[in-house]
């Protein structure tokens, strides 16, 4: 579907004005990082989020498809210059253990107005937070973690979960790039 040149200016002047709707991310939980803003450096990767999500509301019967619904990338740039000292980042290249232990812990309990960095962690929660995606379906490997009994505080259970979400849906195991690069804003 295309969009018109005036329909284009109204979404890029709301995401100016607006680029982070709360209301929206109040529903949002336990997602890798916590619930915040999640972009991409991928292209291609950015297109299939907005595009899976609209592909399994038609699978779930959806009726009707409004134009609100309809996916958008929008391309964002960054002005690292113009931020002060004050903004916290959390950077993790390659699925380290660190990396490991924060998504578990995100997904593990998470939400806008909570998560375990509060209480796990010897600093609040990061502003920005870069890394790998965890990729598999990380609600089954977090589901199963649960009724195993496992621990978030075992090094044994934590690398279990760091295995099980590195692997693609046919059990390969991905590494670097291949599972996918996020950066999420909260």
């Amino acid at each position: 579907m295309c969009i018109t040149a005036t329909q284009r200016g109204a979404l890029a002047g709301g995401l100016k004005t607006k680029l982070i709707n709360f209301e929206f991310l109040r529903e949002s939980r336990n997602r890798d990082f916590g619930t915040g803003f999640y972009t991409t450096i991928d292209l291609n990767q950015a297109m299939t989020w907005p595009v899976g999500k609209l592909i399994r509301r038609i699978e779930s019967g959806a009726e009707t498809i409004s134009s609100n619904e309809i996916p958008a990338v929008a391309k964002i740039r960054i002005y690292p210059e113009r931020y002060g000292d004050d903004i916290s980042v959390k950077d993790f290249r390659g699925e380290s253990f660190d990396w490991v232990r924060f998504v578990l812990n995100h997904r593990y309990d998470s939400s806008l107005d909570r998560c375990l960095c509060d209480t796990r962690e010897d600093m609040p929660h990061p502003q920005i937070v870069c890394g790998s995606m965890a990729d598999n379906d990380t609600g089954d490997v977090i589901a199963e973690f649960i009724q195993s009994g496992m621990s978030l505080d075992e090094a044994e259970h934590i690398n279990w979960f760091g295995r099980n979400i590195t692997r693609s849906r046919d059990g390969n195991r991905l590494l670097g790039l291949e599972l996918g690069d996020q950066i999420a804003f909260f």
